[in-house]
């Protein structure tokens, strides 16, 4: 991460805050159960639109092999669902200019 901050929870919530109109509390409860939402809706094979940032959903990674460290022993690293996240064009758009 060169030259970047984090943006906190409490900073996301405040700038939607301000947006938005609605107030401080109610934006960061609204930043808590997009979390949740989003987590349970993946989980359950759906693909979570968000307007103007992207598509999330899930995926299968393929089995492949990997390396024990503590043994140096080859071993298999068993498929596994991931999350993956396709951003929108406007997002990488914004991040060109």
């Amino acid at each position: 991460m060169r030259n970047q901050t984090l943006m906190t929870k409490s900073e996301l919530a405040m700038a939607i805050s301000q947006r938005s109109g609605v107030g401080p509390y109610d934006a960061s409860r609204v930043v808590n159960v997009l979390g949740e939402v989003v987590s349970e809706a993946v989980a359950n094979d759906r693909i979570v639109s968000l307007p103007k940032l992207g598509k999330i959903s899930k995926r299968t990674r393929c089995r492949q092999r990997g390396i024990n460290f503590q043994t140096g022993k080859a071993m298999q690293v068993p498929a596994m669902q991931i999350p993956s996240i396709k951003w929108s064009k406007m997002l990488k758009g914004a991040l060109r200019d």
